[in-house]
Protein backbone atom coordinates (compact mmCIF):
# COMPACT_ATOMS: atom_id res chain seq x y z
CA UNK A 1 0.00 0.00 0.00
CA UNK A 2 1.37 3.49 -1.23
CA UNK A 3 2.17 6.18 1.36
CA UNK A 4 0.21 9.50 0.05
CA UNK A 5 2.13 12.55 0.14
CA UNK A 6 0.32 16.38 -0.29
CA UNK A 7 2.28 18.91 -1.95
CA UNK A 8 5.06 16.46 -3.04
CA UNK A 9 5.89 18.49 -5.80
CA UNK A 10 7.41 21.10 -3.58
CA UNK A 11 10.17 21.92 -1.63
CA UNK A 12 9.57 19.55 1.62
CA UNK A 13 7.10 17.08 0.05
CA UNK A 14 9.51 16.28 -2.90
CA UNK A 15 12.44 15.64 -0.65
CA UNK A 16 9.82 13.90 0.84
CA UNK A 17 9.24 11.48 -2.27
CA UNK A 18 12.79 10.87 -2.46
CA UNK A 19 13.23 9.83 1.42
CA UNK A 20 10.65 7.36 1.49
CA UNK A 21 11.67 5.59 -2.01
CA UNK A 22 15.07 5.18 -0.59
CA UNK A 23 13.47 3.26 1.98
CA UNK A 24 11.50 1.34 -0.27
CA UNK A 25 8.19 2.65 0.13
CA UNK A 26 5.87 3.09 -2.34
CA UNK A 27 4.73 6.41 -3.03
CA UNK A 28 1.80 8.48 -4.57
CA UNK A 29 1.92 11.90 -4.78
CA UNK A 30 -0.51 14.36 -4.80
CA UNK A 31 0.09 17.49 -6.85
CA UNK A 32 -2.38 20.37 -8.45
CA UNK A 33 -2.55 19.97 -12.08
CA UNK A 34 -0.86 23.27 -12.88
CA UNK A 35 1.62 21.98 -10.52
CA UNK A 36 5.57 22.33 -11.98
CA UNK A 37 6.69 18.86 -11.46
CA UNK A 38 10.62 19.26 -12.02
CA UNK A 39 11.81 17.47 -8.76
CA UNK A 40 9.59 14.55 -9.28
CA UNK A 41 11.36 13.75 -12.47
CA UNK A 42 12.39 10.27 -13.25
CA UNK A 43 11.16 9.42 -10.08
CA UNK A 44 9.26 5.84 -9.49
CA UNK A 45 6.52 7.00 -8.41
CA UNK A 46 1.96 7.19 -8.87
CA UNK A 47 1.69 10.69 -9.27
CA UNK A 48 -1.98 11.89 -8.90
CA UNK A 49 -2.98 15.27 -10.14
CA UNK A 50 -5.79 17.00 -8.55
CA UNK A 51 -7.18 20.25 -6.24
CA UNK A 52 -6.20 20.36 -2.31
CA UNK A 53 -9.17 22.84 -1.49
CA UNK A 54 -11.94 20.37 -3.68
CA UNK A 55 -12.72 17.59 -0.81
CA UNK A 56 -13.96 14.76 -3.04
CA UNK A 57 -9.94 14.99 -5.14
CA UNK A 58 -8.15 14.75 -1.63
CA UNK A 59 -10.02 11.61 -0.66
CA UNK A 60 -10.18 9.99 -4.30
CA UNK A 61 -6.17 10.17 -3.75
CA UNK A 62 -6.21 8.88 -0.09
CA UNK A 63 -8.38 5.93 -1.28
CA UNK A 64 -6.51 2.55 -0.43
CA UNK A 65 -3.23 4.50 1.08
CA UNK A 66 -1.44 3.07 4.54
CA UNK A 67 -0.29 6.65 5.71
CA UNK A 68 -0.45 10.48 4.67
CA UNK A 69 2.20 12.83 4.88
CA UNK A 70 0.94 16.08 4.37
CA UNK A 71 3.18 18.58 3.36
CA UNK A 72 1.59 20.72 0.59
CA UNK A 73 1.23 24.28 1.68
CA UNK A 74 1.89 28.18 0.81
CA UNK A 75 4.28 30.48 2.28
CA UNK A 76 2.64 33.81 1.60
CA UNK A 77 2.27 36.76 3.72
CA UNK A 78 1.24 39.59 1.24
CA UNK A 79 -2.27 40.87 2.11
CA UNK A 80 -3.69 40.45 -1.33
CA UNK A 81 -2.91 36.95 -1.04
CA UNK A 82 -4.79 36.50 2.22
CA UNK A 83 -7.79 34.60 0.46
CA UNK A 84 -5.85 31.63 -1.07
CA UNK A 85 -3.37 31.41 2.01
CA UNK A 86 -6.37 30.44 3.61
CA UNK A 87 -7.46 27.99 0.55
CA UNK A 88 -4.45 25.90 0.60
CA UNK A 89 -2.95 26.25 4.23
CA UNK A 90 -6.66 25.85 6.31
CA UNK A 91 -9.10 24.08 3.79
CA UNK A 92 -7.11 22.13 1.97
CA UNK A 93 -5.99 20.91 5.64
CA UNK A 94 -9.06 19.97 6.81
CA UNK A 95 -9.97 18.22 3.82
CA UNK A 96 -6.93 15.93 3.60
CA UNK A 97 -7.49 15.33 7.41
CA UNK A 98 -11.07 14.01 6.46
CA UNK A 99 -10.27 12.16 4.21
CA UNK A 100 -7.37 10.31 6.20
CA UNK A 101 -9.98 9.49 9.24
CA UNK A 102 -12.49 8.29 5.77
CA UNK A 103 -9.71 6.20 3.83
CA UNK A 104 -8.58 4.42 7.71
CA UNK A 105 -5.30 5.47 7.38
CA UNK A 106 -2.12 3.87 10.04
CA UNK A 107 -0.38 7.17 10.42
CA UNK A 108 -1.01 10.59 8.81
CA UNK A 109 2.16 13.18 9.31
CA UNK A 110 1.01 16.28 9.65
CA UNK A 111 3.47 19.09 8.50
CA UNK A 112 2.20 22.06 10.49
CA UNK A 113 3.89 25.89 11.16
CA UNK A 114 6.06 26.79 13.76
CA UNK A 115 4.05 30.23 13.48
CA UNK A 116 0.97 28.01 15.37
CA UNK A 117 3.29 26.66 17.92
CA UNK A 118 4.62 30.05 19.04
CA UNK A 119 8.11 31.84 19.70
CA UNK A 120 9.88 32.85 23.25
CA UNK A 121 9.66 36.59 23.74
CA UNK A 122 13.28 36.43 25.43
CA UNK A 123 14.88 35.61 22.59
CA UNK A 124 15.72 31.61 23.99
CA UNK A 125 14.67 28.59 21.65
CA UNK A 126 11.36 27.25 22.03
CA UNK A 127 10.25 23.63 22.31
CA UNK A 128 7.48 21.96 21.65
CA UNK A 129 5.66 23.23 24.87
CA UNK A 130 5.66 27.04 23.78
CA UNK A 131 1.93 28.56 23.83
CA UNK A 132 0.77 30.14 20.89
CA UNK A 133 1.99 34.10 21.50
CA UNK A 134 1.69 35.50 17.87
CA UNK A 135 -1.90 36.39 17.48
CA UNK A 136 -1.25 40.43 18.16
CA UNK A 137 0.41 40.00 14.30
CA UNK A 138 -3.03 39.67 12.75
CA UNK A 139 -1.58 37.39 9.69
CA UNK A 140 -3.79 35.56 7.50
CA UNK A 141 -0.61 32.82 7.14
CA UNK A 142 -0.28 32.19 11.08
CA UNK A 143 -4.41 32.81 11.09
CA UNK A 144 -4.81 29.52 8.99
CA UNK A 145 -2.21 27.58 10.27
CA UNK A 146 -3.40 28.16 13.49
CA UNK A 147 -7.32 27.16 12.68
CA UNK A 148 -6.03 23.75 11.14
CA UNK A 149 -3.77 23.11 13.79
CA UNK A 150 -6.65 23.41 16.00
CA UNK A 151 -9.01 21.15 13.29
CA UNK A 152 -6.30 18.73 13.63
CA UNK A 153 -6.03 18.63 17.04
CA UNK A 154 -10.11 17.99 17.61
CA UNK A 155 -9.54 15.15 14.80
CA UNK A 156 -6.82 14.13 17.30
CA UNK A 157 -9.51 13.17 20.22
CA UNK A 158 -12.03 11.51 18.03
CA UNK A 159 -8.85 8.82 17.06
CA UNK A 160 -7.60 10.37 14.04
CA UNK A 161 -3.64 8.75 14.21
CA UNK A 162 -1.80 12.25 13.93
CA UNK A 163 1.55 13.12 14.29
CA UNK A 164 2.71 16.70 13.92
CA UNK A 165 6.12 17.92 12.73
CA UNK A 166 7.29 21.50 13.01
CA UNK A 167 9.75 22.23 9.82
CA UNK A 168 11.99 25.56 11.11
CA UNK A 169 13.36 27.66 8.31
CA UNK A 170 14.24 25.31 5.25
CA UNK A 171 17.04 25.62 3.00
CA UNK A 172 19.25 23.31 0.47
CA UNK A 173 19.21 21.96 -2.62
CA UNK A 174 15.59 21.27 -4.74
CA UNK A 175 13.91 24.49 -4.52
CA UNK A 176 12.11 26.79 -7.53
CA UNK A 177 9.62 28.80 -5.62
CA UNK A 178 11.78 31.42 -5.36
CA UNK A 179 9.38 33.98 -4.25
CA UNK A 180 9.21 32.07 -0.65
CA UNK A 181 11.21 33.49 2.03
CA UNK A 182 13.74 33.38 3.32
CA UNK A 183 15.06 32.34 -0.18
CA UNK A 184 14.17 35.99 -1.64
CA UNK A 185 16.09 37.53 0.59
CA UNK A 186 18.95 34.75 0.45
CA UNK A 187 19.24 35.41 -3.47
CA UNK A 188 18.76 39.01 -3.19
CA UNK A 189 21.78 39.34 -0.63
CA UNK A 190 23.78 37.39 -2.55
CA UNK A 191 22.99 39.40 -5.74
CA UNK A 192 23.59 42.57 -4.28
CA UNK A 193 20.46 43.78 -4.07
CA UNK A 194 19.24 43.58 -0.47
CA UNK A 195 22.58 45.37 1.89
CA UNK A 196 20.86 45.56 4.89
CA UNK A 197 19.91 43.42 7.60
CA UNK A 198 17.54 43.06 10.84
CA UNK A 199 18.08 43.01 14.47
CA UNK A 200 16.29 39.17 14.71
CA UNK A 201 17.09 36.05 13.91
CA UNK A 202 15.84 32.00 12.99
CA UNK A 203 16.62 28.55 12.81
CA UNK A 204 17.98 27.37 9.48
CA UNK A 205 17.49 23.50 8.88
CA UNK A 206 18.58 21.45 5.86
CA UNK A 207 15.62 20.44 3.83
CA UNK A 208 17.07 16.99 3.04
CA UNK A 209 17.29 16.50 7.00
CA UNK A 210 14.07 17.79 7.44
CA UNK A 211 12.43 15.47 5.09
CA UNK A 212 14.21 12.36 6.39
CA UNK A 213 12.55 13.55 9.91
CA UNK A 214 8.79 13.13 8.63
CA UNK A 215 9.72 9.59 7.47
CA UNK A 216 11.31 8.68 10.47
CA UNK A 217 8.19 10.16 12.43
CA UNK A 218 5.97 7.52 10.19
CA UNK A 219 8.19 4.98 11.40
CA UNK A 220 8.42 6.20 15.14
CA UNK A 221 6.83 9.09 15.70
CA UNK A 222 4.11 9.23 18.84
CA UNK A 223 0.45 9.51 18.02
CA UNK A 224 -0.33 12.94 18.89
CA UNK A 225 3.21 14.14 19.51
CA UNK A 226 4.56 17.06 18.62
CA UNK A 227 8.05 16.94 16.72
CA UNK A 228 10.08 20.29 16.04
CA UNK A 229 12.69 19.79 13.27
CA UNK A 230 15.35 22.67 13.11
CA UNK A 231 19.00 22.53 12.35
CA UNK A 232 21.03 26.02 13.57
CA UNK A 233 19.90 29.19 15.70
CA UNK A 234 21.35 32.00 13.70
CA UNK A 235 21.37 35.82 13.88
CA UNK A 236 20.58 37.08 10.44
CA UNK A 237 24.05 38.86 10.44
CA UNK A 238 25.69 35.49 11.01
CA UNK A 239 23.42 33.89 8.04
CA UNK A 240 24.81 36.95 5.72
CA UNK A 241 27.96 36.11 6.43
CA UNK A 242 28.25 32.22 6.65
CA UNK A 243 26.31 32.96 2.76
CA UNK A 244 29.22 35.40 1.92
CA UNK A 245 32.04 32.72 3.06
CA UNK A 246 29.43 29.91 0.99
CA UNK A 247 29.89 31.99 -2.20
CA UNK A 248 33.36 33.15 -1.81
CA UNK A 249 31.90 36.92 -1.82
CA UNK A 250 32.84 39.83 0.28
CA UNK A 251 30.06 40.60 2.76
CA UNK A 252 28.50 44.07 2.58
CA UNK A 253 24.85 44.30 4.69
CA UNK A 254 24.30 47.08 7.25
CA UNK A 255 21.91 47.00 9.91
CA UNK A 256 18.67 49.02 10.21
CA UNK A 257 16.69 49.44 13.08
CA UNK A 258 13.30 47.53 12.86
CA UNK A 259 11.35 50.48 12.40
CA UNK A 260 13.55 51.00 9.55
CA UNK A 261 12.69 47.61 8.27
CA UNK A 262 8.79 48.10 8.74
CA UNK A 263 8.80 51.30 6.91
CA UNK A 264 10.75 49.54 3.79
CA UNK A 265 8.12 46.70 3.90
CA UNK A 266 4.84 48.85 4.07
CA UNK A 267 6.59 50.54 0.59
CA UNK A 268 7.55 47.49 -1.16
CA UNK A 269 4.32 46.11 -0.55
CA UNK A 270 2.33 49.20 -1.47
CA UNK A 271 4.65 48.68 -5.10
CA UNK A 272 4.31 45.44 -5.81
CA UNK A 273 2.22 42.23 -5.30
CA UNK A 274 5.77 40.44 -4.77
CA UNK A 275 7.90 42.58 -2.89
CA UNK A 276 11.65 41.07 -1.25
CA UNK A 277 10.10 42.32 2.05
CA UNK A 278 6.23 42.73 2.98
CA UNK A 279 5.42 44.67 5.78
CA UNK A 280 4.24 41.19 7.91
CA UNK A 281 7.69 39.79 6.87
CA UNK A 282 9.31 42.89 8.51
CA UNK A 283 7.46 42.32 11.78
CA UNK A 284 8.42 38.51 11.65
CA UNK A 285 11.39 39.72 11.08
CA UNK A 286 12.09 41.81 14.23
CA UNK A 287 11.92 38.43 16.03
CA UNK A 288 14.75 35.46 17.47
CA UNK A 289 12.61 32.22 15.61
CA UNK A 290 15.27 30.34 17.72
CA UNK A 291 13.89 26.19 18.07
CA UNK A 292 15.15 23.43 20.24
CA UNK A 293 15.07 20.19 18.27
CA UNK A 294 15.96 17.62 21.43
CA UNK A 295 12.66 15.82 21.23
CA UNK A 296 12.97 15.02 17.72
CA UNK A 297 16.60 13.81 18.16
CA UNK A 298 15.94 11.82 21.60
CA UNK A 299 12.34 10.12 19.51
CA UNK A 300 13.46 9.80 16.24
CA UNK A 301 17.00 9.65 15.75
CA UNK A 302 16.75 12.95 13.97
CA UNK A 303 20.35 14.35 12.74
CA UNK A 304 20.19 17.17 11.38
CA UNK A 305 23.95 17.92 9.49
CA UNK A 306 26.58 21.19 10.02
CA UNK A 307 24.84 24.75 9.14
CA UNK A 308 28.23 25.46 7.30
CA UNK A 309 27.47 22.12 4.31
CA UNK A 310 23.96 22.79 3.99
CA UNK A 311 24.49 26.81 3.07
CA UNK A 312 27.61 25.22 0.70
CA UNK A 313 24.90 23.05 -0.72
CA UNK A 314 22.11 25.38 -1.13
CA UNK A 315 24.99 28.22 -3.12
CA UNK A 316 25.93 25.29 -5.10
CA UNK A 317 22.40 24.21 -6.37
CA UNK A 318 21.57 28.33 -6.77
CA UNK A 319 24.65 28.73 -9.56
CA UNK A 320 24.12 25.43 -10.91
CA UNK A 321 20.21 26.13 -11.90
CA UNK A 322 21.34 29.66 -12.66
CA UNK A 323 19.54 31.54 -9.67
CA UNK A 324 22.57 33.46 -8.73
Amino acid sequence: MSILVTGANGFIGSHIVRSLLQRGYPVRAFVRKDADTRNLSWLNIEMVRGDLHKASSVMDAAAGCRAIIHAAGWINTHPYNSWRVWEVNFIGAANVLTAAHKAGVEKIIYTASVFALGVRSDGQPADESVTDNLSHLKSPYISAHRAAEAKAAKMLDSGLPLVFMYPTYCIGPGIHNLSASPYRQIIAFLRGWMPFYSSGGLNLADVRDVAEAHVLALEHGGIGQKYLVGGENITFHDLLAGLAKAANVRPFALPVPNAATLASGWLMQWLSRKPLIDAATARLMRYRWYYDSTKAMNELAYSPRPLDETLRDTVDWLRENHYI
